[in-house]
C-alpha cells in the first residue's frame, strides 16, 4: 500500500472568486478554506462564503456567495443620494430614493435613472437632472 495520499477536491475556474491561495482541498476530513472573492465581487449581501465537496477524488468543489458589485457613481453632482439605497449588487441596482439635487431639475427624460456598471468593480452611472 501506498500510505501519504489523501483524496482532494480540485479547485473550480468559477467567475467571481480567487483561487490562488486555495488549490486543492482534502475530502477528508473536509475543512475548506482559502477562496476569497474576486476584485468586483463581495460577500456583504450573501452572508458568506460557502463551499460543496466534490462528489469524488479529483472532481471540483463548489464555492457560492460572491456577488458582482458597482461603485458608486463617479460623477454625483447634481443628484441626492441621501434616501438612496445601499444595494449596489450588479443585477439589483435600482434609483429608488435618488432625486434631482437642490437646484437641478430632471430631465425630458423625466427623472433619474441608472446605468449599471460594465463590469464587476467598475462605476454605475446616474443620469436625467440637469
Amino acid at each position: 500500500s501506498v500510505a501519504g495520499c489523501e483524496e482532494v477536491c480540485n479547485a473550480p475556474s468559477t467567475p467571481g472568486y480567487d483561487f490562488s491561495s486555495a488549490g486543492h482541498l482534502r475530502r477528508d476530513p473536509w475543512a475548506p478554506s482559502g477562496v476569497r472573492c474576486a476584485s468586483g465581487y463581495t460577500t456583504y449581501y450573501s452572508g458568506g462564503l460557502t463551499y460543496g465537496k466534490c462528489a469524488a477524488a479529483g472532481g471540483f468543489y463548489s464555492v457560492a456567495g460572491c456577488e458582482a458589485v458597482c461603485l458608486g457613481p463617479a460623477t454625483t453632482t447634481g443628484y441626492d443620494f441621501s434616501n438612496a439605497g445601499t444595494d449596489l449588487r450588479r443585477d439589483q441596482l435600482t434609483s429608488s430614493g435618488i432625486t434631482c439635487a437642490w437646484g437641478y431639475t430632471a430631465d425630458y427624460t423625466g427623472g433619474v435613472t441608472l446605468t449599471t456598471c460594465p463590469a464587476p468593480g467598475w462605476f454605475y452611472s446616474v443620469a436625467g437632472c440637469e
